[in-house]
Parts: structure tokens; C-alpha cells; sequence
């Protein structure tokens, strides 16, 4: 089918496509059900027996099953026999009591394995001058593979230059995001997940703080530099002082291309949407500006595009773990 992430998968835009292509747009943002509809979420997850043959006998795996997505069949992950599965019309009844009703995208990911839904819940602008908008959202995503908890946190997307950047990681409470894992007893814990919003709007406040601070801290050349070092290093790994073999040599090589680029994309037209060059806010969209466009992103299976594997890493992956901690290093600047 098209404008999916995968054969099996769906996603609906608000507005106008992703910067990664992919997705069915509307033109407007699509109440909460006719979303889920028009992503293709009304599909079921099962719980299936695990088995191991032997000598042509079969004999049953204790302790774990495999979770099958319904419609098509197609394993998702291997969970415990503890593990609760939360449906997906239950994630979409867990957006309306958290009081979504219309949102900016929803669908799967990973052939179903991931499913998710953003609602627009604020905006702000960034710099010494408008122009620079910071849209806020809630985002809200479960996983059917074993791998991760029903999450619901917020994120924030720089409009203009279209840098999708995860603002939180961390599991447990906190004012901007919150995590529940798949036990017998998660149920007991939605009403925490449905006051989830306030929670988040309270970190989008602290957030556009932030954001602003970066804005207004201007950085000599040296200073930039230092923190492009710095990011590379927590991010990619570390730069050979002394070079003395082949593999130091390609560290040395890759390291000069990536700080290269980051310090190219300072001087985008993009780094100065509201008066902000030169500032620790340009600085740090340098680097997510390489994290979603530019970098290297290797596909995860055979059918996978560049685009989705790009995209699927922009929101999930490791390139949106090394955007959140060029935003705690930049914010250390501050």
C-alpha cells in the first residue's frame, strides 16, 4: 500500500507531509477516532504459545509467548507470561480521557510494533525576533514487541526548519513524561496516564524556558567549537588525540566530517530564523539538523527505505538519544 512506513503499516499527517515523506496527509488535524481509523489501527494483538521441536516432537516454552498481530499474522515480539497487552483502542481510549480530540499524527511503526499518536497541545517562539516557531506536543506510544512501556510525554518540533526532536527519555514520573510497563496491574495506573496532559504542559512550559535561554546565549567561535567537540564525543565516541593505528586514523577521519558539517550548518539560513545565529539554540539545531537530514542512518531490515529507517531513528532511535543529550549540553552552556 502506499504512503506506508512499512507494507503493513499506516500513518496519518495534519497538514502537510513529514519532512521524511511518509505518511497520508489531511488537511486539517482528524478528530481522535476518525485518526485512528484513517491509520489503520483497528487491528488486534494476540498471545500465542511458543513451541521447540526436537526430534519431530513439539513441546511447549515455558514461561514465554509470542505477541501476533492479528490482521496479518506477522509476529511482533516475545514477551513473559506476565505481560499485559494493551490494545490499540485502548491507547486511543487512554488519548480521550487524557482529552485529546483531534491530533497531528498517528499510526504504526515496525510493521506494528510501535503505535503512537501526537496531539498539538501549544506553541512558542524562539529568538531576539518571531519567526521562530516551536510547536509543542503530547506524545503518546505503546509498544507490542516486549521492548518498551506505554508511554505518554512530551515532544517538541522546530517548524521551520522541520528538526523533530524527543525531549524526554527517561522512564517513571515526571512533569514531562510518564511510563507504564506491561503487567497485570497497568490497568490500575491509566488514571495516572489520563491526567498525563497536565503533567506535560507543565514540562512544555519549563521547556520553552529552555529553548528561549538557548536563543539568548550568544557563543564566540571557540565556544561553539568546544561544544560541538564535546556533543561529538558523548554521542559518536571519542577523538584520538594521538594517531597511531588504522582504526584511530578512521576515528580521526569521521570525527573531522561529522564536526565539519555541524560547523557548515551554523552558517544555514535556518540557524537564523529569528535572530538566533550564533547563539547556543543554533548551535544545538545544528547537530539535530545532521541528526534528521544528514547523518548516516542504516536500515533495519531488507523491505526498510532510507526514509523509514531515517524516520523510524529521528523519533525512536539512537538519533533521537544523541538530540536529547545535545540539549542537556547545550543547556549547560546556559
Amino acid at each position: 500500500m502506499g504512503h506506508g512506513i512499512t507494507a503493513t503499516d499506516r500513518v496519518v499527517l495534519a497538514g502537510k507531509p513529514a519532512w521524511h515523506g511518509l505518511g497520508t496527509v489531511t488537511e486539517s488535524a482528524p478528530d481522535l477516532e476518525e485518526a485512528f481509523q484513517l491509520a489503520g489501527l483497528g487491528w488486534d494483538v494476540d498471545s500465542v504459545p511458543l513451541w521447540t521441536e526436537n526430534g519431530g516432537q513439539y513441546s511447549a516454552v515455558e514461561g514465554w509467548t509470542m505477541n501476533r498481530r492479528r490482521d496479518t499474522g506477522e509476529d511482533l515480539g516475545v514477551v513473559s507470561d506476565g505481560y499485559s497487552i494493551f490494545q490499540n483502542r485502548e491507547l486511543c481510549a487512554l488519548m480521550k480521557g487524557a482529552g485529546v480530540t483531534t491530533v497531528e499524527s498517528m499510526g504504526s511503526l515496525k510493521g506494528g510494533r510501535i503505535v503512537f499518536g501526537l496531539a498539538r497541545t501549544g506553541a512558542y517562539e524562539v529568538g531576539r525576533r518571531a519567526g521562530d516557531e516551536v510547536r509543542q506536543y503530547a506524545l503518546f506510544g505503546n509498544r507490542h514487541d516486549g521492548t518498551g512501556a506505554l508511554l505518554a510525554c512530551c515532544t517538541s518540533i522546530r517548524v521551520v526548519c522541520a528538526n523533530t526532536e524527543r525531549m524526554v527519555q527517561q522512564s517513571g514520573d515526571s512533569k514531562r513524561g510518564i511510563r507504564i510497563v506491561h503487567k497485570a496491574s497497568m490497568r490500575d495506573n491509566i488514571a495516572r496516564m489520563e491526567t498525563a496532559l497536565g503533567h506535560i504542559a507543565e514540562g512544555n512550559i519549563r521547556a520553552a524556558e529552555e529553548s528561549k535561554a538557548l536563543a539568548l546565549k550568544d557563543l564566540s567561535s571557540e565556544q561553539v567549537a568546544d561544544y560541538f567537540r564535546e556533543v561529538y564525543r558523548s554521542t559518536q565516541g571519542p577523538i584520538p588525540v594521538e594517531v597511531k593505528t588504522e582504526a584511530q586514523e578512521k576515528q580521526v577521519r569521521k570525527a573531522r566530517k561529522v564536526l565539519s558539517k555541524w560547523e557548515a550548518n551554523m552558517g544555514d539560513p535556518r540557524q537564523n530564523v529569528g535572530g538566533v545565529q550564533g547563539t547556543a539554540w543554533a548551535a544545538l539545531n545544528s547537530v539535530t539538523q545532521w541528526a534528521d537530514h544528514d547523518r548516516r542512518t542504516r536500515r533495519t531490515s531488507d523491505g526498510e527505505t532510507k526514509s523509514q529507517a531515517r524516520a523510524y531513528a529521528s523519533l525512536f532511535g539512537k538519533a533521537s538519544q544523541d538530540k536529547a543529550t545535545a540539549r542537556s549540553l547545550a543547556l549547560e552552556l546556559v
